[in-house]
């Protein structure tokens, strides 16, 4: 495979991350939209009936959670050993995407239905970094 194929490979790679990174960011987005229109006040519960809208200046909490109708945790928005984190779960309630800050830096982790991280973006020691995973966390493909 010439360079030029080999690059516009990895381009076109780099391409669909940042399609999928603005689909994370805009989901996040829309879940903390969410959390606010739907917000409640420290320590109290608020639950709205059909119709009914709520809504706040400013809404404070340490996590919030979405649950399905079995009431298992789907996405979770919350402050984890002091660093901000959204985790997405499967409809078993398995992690399956995170966009967290590790020490101030920022990373988006997806895994299989396994529970196998497979692909990580983020920035490292002030780095930008790429890496996509095998079954068995096996480096198949990274960039820098």
């Amino acid at each position: 495979m010439r360079t030029e194929d080999r690059l516009e490979a990895m381009q076109k790679e780099l391409n669909t991350m940042k399609r999928r990174f603005r689909w994370i960011i805009a989901v996040g987005s829309f879940f903390i939209f969410g959390v606010w229109v739907f917000g409640a006040m420290p320590g109290k519960s608020v639950q709205a009936s059909v119709g009914e809208i709520l809504s706040a200046d400013v809404v404070i909490a340490q996590r919030f959670q979405v649950l399905n109708d079995q009431n298992k945790s789907r996405a979770s928005l919350g402050v984890i050993s002091g660093e901000p984190a959204l985790y997405l779960s499967d409809s078993r309630g398995e992690v399956r995407g995170s966009f967290v800050l590790m020490d101030g830096n920022p990373s988006l982790s997806l895994s299989d239905a396994q529970g196998n991280e497979r692909i990580f973006f983020g920035v490292l020691e002030g780095n930008p970094i790429l890496r996509i995973y095998d079954a068995k966390r096996n480096v198949i493909w990274s960039a820098p």
